[in-house]
């Protein structure tokens, strides 16, 4: 059992990871793994995991999460349904999906609510079939905004291993935000002056870099938006980090694009050659408008390839687990998986 000491501990955990306060999350939960109570030791561990995750070290977390997986097992731990569905969506959102998977099959029988159960297996069997046959690809793909959505699709759908954590990851870059950032070397990303913390609606301080009309809407809170800014300096850091020695490879390079309004795709793309001239890549537009293509000479680019995918689906909300977890929202990303996983095939 718990000590009472612990048991504070425990209470203290639940307020910082409510908080967003992901040091002190890690701190605690490192010392809460002294604990000998089994369901308490797992969900110290999943805690730790998500903290990890949410601070941008996915790695870290990715490993911690196996490690949660792993105890359960050998503490032959009775998880029930909420705890596996938990577990599988977040090995998801990590981009393992043979271990999500693997927690998924083990659930005792169908779920229907929240999620319904045979539709997360059937989007992993499909991930796992994507992720198989592109094991070796040289090729990388490289969001470049506007939203999260082709990073997060991409870990969902087994295309983790060729996904690169850039600068464009995760945000809301509106116009000509990416065009903004290679046009200065992403400076603002990794000076700490650039960036305003505004408080939003949702009730939490999130960054802002003017400059760039970006929102970073997934480093909220105290963590992020506290003090001198050097976690978020960091990760951005590591990220722009991450594209550049992608980049400097050499290719060949998939850059995937999710933009509005879409006459702002010229721009981009021509950001992207005054940058990297040369460089061997091609552009993936997700084109969520259906938008009429006739006259902007962009859209004759060879390198150009559109995936088609209005969002008029009614009842559909691509950020929101229980609307992806339905059969409209598993045929709307289905369809973007198999179009990029053909692109992709399509490189050496």
């Amino acid at each position: 059992m718990l000590t009472t000491d612990a048991s504070l501990d425990m209470n203290a955990l639940r307020v910082a990871f409510v908080g967003r306060q992901w040091g002190v999350v890690i701190e605690l939960c490192k010392q809460l793994l002294q604990s000998t109570h089994q369901l308490a030791r797992y969900d110290v561990m999943q805690r730790l995991a998500a903290a990890y995750f949410s601070s941008g070290d996915r790695s870290t977390g990715a490993r911690q999460l196996e490690e949660t997986w792993c105890y359960a097992r050998e503490a032959d731990l009775r998880l029930g349904v909420g705890h596996l569905l938990k577990l599988g969506y977040m090995a998801e959102r990590f981009g393992n999906v043979p271990l999500a998977l693997e927690v998924v099959s083990s659930l005792p029988g169908p779920v229907v609510t929240p999620f319904d159960s045979a539709i997360i297996e059937r989007r992993l069997r499909a991930a796992q079939g994507y992720r198989m046959a592109l094991a070796g690809k040289v090729a990388r793909v490289i969001p470049l905004g506007q939203e999260c959505l082709a990073f997060a699709l991409m870990s969902r759908w087994g295309f983790g291993e060729v996904a690169v954590d850039g600068p464009f990851t995760a945000g809301v870059f509106t116009g000509d935000a990416p065009a903004l950032a290679m046009s200065d070397d992403f400076a603002a990303f990794l000076d700490p002056e650039c960036y305003t913390i505004v408080h939003t609606p949702s009730g939490w301080d999130t960054p802002v870099i003017r400059r760039y009309s970006t929102l970073l809407n997934h480093e909220t809170g105290p963590y992020f938006c506290a003090g001198a800014l050097r976690p978020l300096v960091r990760l951005y850091t590591r990220r722009v980090d991450n594209l550049r020695s992608t980049i400097a490879r050499g290719g060949p390079i998939l850059f995937i694009v999710e933009l509005t309004p879409l006459s702002r795709l010229a721009a981009l793309v021509a950001a992207v050659d005054a940058k990297y001239p040369g460089l061997n890549c091609r552009f993936v537009l997700i084109d969520g408008e259906d938008a009429d293509r006739s006259d902007d000479p962009v859209w004759a680019d060879p390198r150009l390839r559109v995936i088609a995918a209005p969002r008029d689906i009614e009842g559909y909300v691509w950020q929101d687990p229980v609307h992806f977890n339905t059969q409209q929202g598993f045929e709307w990303e289905a369809g973007i998986a198999t179009a990029l996983a053909h692109e992709i095939a399509g490189t050496p």
